[in-house]
């Protein structure tokens, strides 16, 4: 793998380890060193051309910016701005980002249909700053172990209810496998998908709706039913699974359907552990099950 993607991936592994100690006071989060030694990489290889300094400055300018502003309306604005630069280098807008195909029109069984997969630096790169602004996330082991049981509980039960509901509609069939780059898709699968995906729409969209709905429900009819913490829980986990299945529109309905369903599944775990990992967990489960032991992508029509 080009040293960039390698460095890129240390950055994102760095966000759950220890500041460096800077003077008296002073901190330096390891993630940065690591993501600046990425960006220098990709210049020097081609991956990144200096326009896509634009667009990386802008993103963690308005997330440092975001975090630091006292005026509330100020904040929101910055944050709405942070997350569509971050959806905006996912979808790949921006120029100056030249992607590394690592897996290129394969198939995995003879009735699926071929697949491609690119390590995208920039969707990796916007992952790792909405991760390290604002997604809440594990940092003792008493909060690895607080976790667990309920992300548990609910991978295996997002994993069955998606992969069931492809079953049965033929999106795919049970096909067991390992293939030769099983390594390299999981790896990448993680840190480029999941990670990126899930610090979006749980750590940017469903956090943030949590706090703004606590702050302004309920109304007198809905306060008869839940708390406010119980109707911020629930409001952000319908967004946010809106949005996540929404995302994904151009695969057709029944992907849509499906990704919905994930969704929930994702969404659900966030909202009752309230830590990123459960989610990205979870994520990273029912993409591993669906491509060693299922039709991947999906069945040839």
């Amino acid at each position: 793998m080009q040293m960039s993607y390698v460095l890129l991936v240390l950055a994102i592994c760095a966000v759950w380890f220890p500041s460096i100690p800077l003077g008296r006071d002073g901190k330096l989060p390891l993630w940065v060193v690591f993501f600046m030694f990425a960006i220098v990489a990709g210049l020097t290889s081609a991956v990144l051309q200096p326009f896509a300094l634009l667009s990386l400055g802008a993103l963690a300018a308005s997330v440092w910016s975001s975090r630091r502003v006292v005026n509330k309306a100020w904040a929101t604005a910055l944050t709405c701005l942070a997350g569509l630069v971050a959806l905006a280098l996912s979808l790949h807008v921006f120029p100056g980002f030249h992607n590394m195909p690592l897996i290129v029109a394969t198939r995995l069984t003879p009735d699926a249909a071929p697949f491609t997969q690119y390590l995208n630096f920039d969707k990796g790169a916007a992952g790792l700053l909405l991760l390290a602004a604002y997604a809440r996330r594990c940092m003792v082991g008493a909060a690895w172990r607080a976790i667990a049981l309920r992300t548990l509980v609910v991978m295996l039960a997002t994993a069955t209810a998606v992969l069931g509901t492809a079953v049965v509609t033929g999106y795919v069939r049970p096909e067991l496998k390992l293939p030769s780059i099983a390594l390299e898709f999981l790896a990448t699968n993680l840190f480029f998908t999941c990670i990126a995906e899930e610090a979006f729409f749980r750590g940017l969209i469903q956090e943030r709706t949590i706090s703004f709905v606590e702050g302004k429900v309920p109304g007198k009819l809905l306060a008869r039913f839940c708390s406010s913490e119980v109707a911020a829980l629930w409001i952000s986990v319908a967004i946010s699974t809106l949005l996540f299945a929404l995302a994904h529109i151009s695969g057709g309905p029944l992907f849509v359907l499906l990704t919905a369903i994930a969704g929930f599944g994702y969404s659900v775990v966030y909202a009752w552990t309230r830590r990123i990992e459960a989610a990205v967990l979870t994520h990273f489960f029912v993409n591993a099950v669906h491509f060693m032991a299922f039709t991947y992508p999906y069945r040839a029509g």
